[in-house]
C-alpha cells in the first residue's frame, strides 16, 4: 500500500496548493482546499465478483474552512461557518489557538459554483507552503 500526496490547483477556487492524496491499494482520490473547503472523492465501483465495473465521484461544494496548527476541517454549511468563526474567537481570547495560524472562510460564492471570493472572517490567508 502507498499513498502519493501532491498540490493541485482547486477546482473551486483555484487556489494553488489544494491537497490532492492518491491510495494505491484502494485506489482512491481524494482532493481537498484548505481556503474555500472543496472536497472530491473518487474510487472504483466494483460488482459483486470484485471486478471493476466503473468510478464514481463524489464533489462537496465548500462553503469555507477552519485550519490552524494541527491543520484544517472543510465546512459545507453556512451554519458550520458560524459556529466555527463563533468558536475559534472564543478560543482566541481563551488563549487556545495561536491567532498568527488560526483561521474561518467563507466562500461567497457567485453565479457559477466555482466563481466567487474567498472571505475570511477570522484570522487571515496562511502563507503558502514550501516545496
Amino acid at each position: 500500500m502507498s499513498q502519493c500526496t501532491e498540490w493541485v490547483k482547486c477546482p473551486q477556487c483555484g487556489f494553488p496548493q489544494a491537497d490532492s492524496f492518491f491510495e494505491s491499494h484502494a485506489e482512491t482520490e481524494i482532493v481537498t482546499c484548505r481556503r474555500c473547503g472543496y472536497y472530491a472523492h473518487a474510487a472504483p465501483v466494483r460488482d459483486g465478483s470484485g471486478n471493476d465495473v466503473g468510478w464514481k465521484r463524489e464533489i462537496t461544494v465548500g462553503v469555507g474552512v477552519v485550519g490552524g496548527d494541527h491543520g484544517y476541517h472543510t465546512l459545507h454549511s453556512e451554519e458550520q461557518v458560524t459556529a466555527a468563526a463563533r468558536s475559534l474567537r472564543a478560543g482566541l481570547v481563551e488563549g487556545k489557538y495561536r491567532d498568527s495560524t488560526s483561521y474561518v472562510t467563507r466562500w461567497n460564492r457567485g453565479p457559477r459554483w466555482n466563481e466567487g471570493q474567498i472571505e475570511f472572517l477570522v484570522g487571515s490567508e496562511p502563507r503558502l507552503r514550501e516545496g
